[in-house]
């Protein structure tokens, strides 16, 4: 679907920007985005998630503003070899991700919440995104939570039914063994401030080196 079409069926700016209002009461926490994403988002948030969470012990702002730096991904991610950052300001936040296994993948930051979290599409291509969320809770002054779920792009194509089966037997658990690796990496990376190693916690199928796997 074009970004034409989705105007004809009324996917505007007011999408995105709602349901961030109904979230956070702010709407002006919203990046620039455009009409396809909104459309992309409004699919991806009917289909099943992968979600994985961690306790760091530190605060929710301090982590925070480690994920607020450019290229802040190198640091922490066992699978990324490069985290490069193509437009990273208040209104627009865009970067790529070069995995170790070849693959390359771009990230559109399409709402962000100082503090909190922030959501974006995840994708090899504008057509084939997932969408992504990122989301802290302090627990205490030192100590916070966070969660990422993902919403793969694939599900958006196919009926419920199919979706789940393949979500259960092959999906999900490569997800979640993923999700578990990058959020054990920001927890050493927060606590002790060590740079994480390539495949720390394991090598992955879809996005470590073959000479690793």
């Amino acid at each position: 679907m074009d970004v034409e079409l989705c105007k004809i069926m009324g996917f505007g700016p007011s999408l995105i920007f709602s349901q961030m209002e109904r979230a956070t009461g702010d709407p002006e926490k919203n990046m620039i985005v455009d009409t396809f994403a909104e459309w992309q988002v409004s699919k991806l948030q009917k289909v099943p998630t992968a979600a994985k969470s961690v306790t760091i012990g530190k605060s929710a702002d301090y982590v925070f503003s480690i994920l607020s730096d450019a290229g802040h991904l190198e640091k922490f991610h066992p699978f990324c070899q490069q985290n490069v950052a193509t437009s990273w300001g208040v209104d627009e936040r865009k970067d790529v991700i070069h995995y170790y296994s070849g693959l390359r993948y771009e990230r559109q930051f399409i709402s962000w919440d100082e503090g909190r979290g922030f959501q974006l599409l995840l994708g090899a291509s504008r057509e084939k995104r997932s969408l992504v969320i990122w989301s802290l809770q302090e627990i205490d002054a030192e100590n916070c939570k966070l969660s990422i779920s993902v919403s793969p792009y694939p599900y958006a194509r196919y009926p419920y039914v199919a979706n789940w089966v393949a979500h259960k037997l092959w999906i999900e658990p490569r997800l979640e063994s993923y999700l578990f690796s990058v959020l054990q990496g920001l927890k050493r990376f927060a606590e002790t401030g060590q740079t994480v190693r390539q495949n720390q916690w394991g090598s992955h199928p879809w996005f470590s080196s073959r000479t690793h796997n």
